[in-house]
């Protein structure tokens, strides 16, 4: 139940703990064994400027380059959660939405042949660096390394301002 701010004592304030949560996370330290990518990318909270809310909804994501990375950032982030919302007096459900494994990126000597092809057939190659994007990509470049396969995902053809799925992303058909 929401409180008026005006008397909030009844209440425990979702709105302080969603930003320990955020501010927790954001604030996780990065592994040693491998690069690592969290982001929150939804909130959903408050119902007006004089309303202690006893409810908070945030969406987040976790990607990482290796397995090891995110085996050890997604408990990490759950205690986050867990801890940021008791210290004020809430509890947190943690659902988890979907998951993608990480695939290992054949680089730097597979980048650099496949770039130097690329290029030669008169692609245009954009970006050849190791990605954690791309869930079909994982599932594919897996499916090619269990069978002695290298595998790579880099970008051809068309140049874009910004990365997928930004506020700034536009890609220039032009190209």
């Amino acid at each position: 139940k929401a409180f008026n701010a005006s008397g909030p004592e009844p209440g425990n304030n979702a709105m302080l703990a969603t930003a320990a949560i955020i501010q927790g996370i954001y604030g996780l330290p990065r592994a040693s064994v491998g690069d690592a990518r969290i982001n929150v990318g939804v909130v959903e909270a408050g119902s007006g400027r004089n309303v202690v809310r006893d409810r908070s909804k945030l969406m987040m994501e976790l990607r990482g380059l290796t397995q090891e990375s995110l085996s050890y950032m997604v408990p990490y982030a759950k205690r986050v959660i867990e801890n940021a919302a008791a210290m004020h007096g809430c509890s947190a459900e943690i659902v988890e939405m979907g998951a993608t494994p990480c695939a290992a990126v054949d680089v730097p000597d597979f980048t650099d042949e496949m770039t130097a092809l690329a290029k030669e057939l008169g692609f245009k190659v954009i970006d050849a660096s190791p990605s954690t994007t791309s869930e079909d990509y994982v599932y594919m470049a897996q499916r090619v390394q269990q069978h002695g396969g290298k595998s790579l995902l880099f970008r051809t053809l068309s140049d874009y301002p910004a990365a997928a799925h930004s506020v700034r992303f536009d890609l220039q058909e032009s190209d």
